[in-house]
């Protein structure tokens, strides 16, 4: 089996998926807005809008592997 093909496992097992960016924050809009929030950006987005701001976060293969478990 490909490294490849293992991430894709993991990634669809939902036991490790790629995290490009976590951090804490205050909720900016809608109904919980104002209140602290814990914000993961996953990579992987297949979509590809063209009004994408965050582009970077397309290729899952660019972004490593976090079990989420230690995601906290």
């Amino acid at each position: 089996m490909l490294p490849s093909e293992i991430n894709s496992l993991r990634i669809a097992s939902a036991t490790q998926l790629p995290v490009m960016e976590a951090f804490y924050t205050i909720q900016g809009e809608g109904h919980h807005a104002g209140k602290p929030a814990y914000f993961i950006r996953l990579a992987g987005c297949d979509v590809g809008c063209v009004w994408c701001d965050v582009k970077e976060s397309w290729s899952a293969g660019e972004h490593q592997l976090k079990n989420i478990d230690e995601m906290n």
